[in-house]
């Protein structure tokens, strides 16, 4: 009991520092996007590169790619395009391993970044790499027809017939 008790504690301080963080943020004259060196957007890159899972990856580099801007330099809108393509292609060899809906939610964020600052150049890489869906059997939709058999008098009768060994 002390311990959900100190749990919803924690969590209404947390809520309301975030609140409060966001309201200073919003409130701040001239802070409209973050900006970050070359160097250190090199570094950052790299570090990314270094993590285990492919969806921090991801979703580090869909941040990182959302603080470049059209008015930066063109080796910046360059080194960012290729972390996006790194992002994007990262994404689909590990998309095994993330769920599909998180894997979409990604893709998204890495695409609305990659647009935000390349426009229409954006769209050939992000068309490149569109995460696909397998054709395989689904848990889901297994689950559905079980369902959806169940409810057809003809199939639900046949499968009442049948008797496991």
């Amino acid at each position: 009991m002390t311990s959900k008790i100190l749990a919803i504690v924690l969590a209404l301080c947390v809520a309301d520092s975030i609140t409060a963080q966001s309201i200073a943020n919003a409130t701040r004259p001239g802070v409209d996007n973050p900006k970050i060196s070359d160097a250190n957007f090199a570094v950052a890159a790299q570090q990314i590169r270094e993590l285990d899972r492919p969806e921090f990856r991801a979703a580090l580099r869909s941040r990182l790619l959302a603080w470049t801007r059209p008015v930066d330099t063109a080796e910046r809108r360059q080194a960012s395009m290729a972390l996006g393509e790194e992002a994007l292609s990262d994404l689909n060899a590990h998309r095994e391993s993330i769920s599909p809906a998180t894997a979409s939610w990604l893709n998204d964020l890495i695409a609305r970044a990659l647009r935000n600052f390349a426009g229409a150049d954006a769209d050939g890489l992000i068309a490149k790499y569109v995460l696909r869906k397998d054709e395989g059997p689904s848990p889901s939709k297994d689950l559905a027809d079980a369902i959806n058999a169940l409810g057809d008098p003809v199939k639900a009768g046949a499968a009442r017939s049948v008797r496991l060994n």
